[in-house]
């Protein structure tokens, strides 16, 4: 149950990892 939890917690972390490179992208193209 707690190795779901943490499963859960890395993948959110991944993703908010991709949103802010994807900003950050964005930033460069400007």
């Amino acid at each position: 149950m707690l190795k779901v939890i943490n499963l859960k917690k890395e993948i959110r972390n991944s993703k908010n990892t991709f949103e802010i490179l994807k900003e950050i992208n964005l930033e460069v193209k400007k």
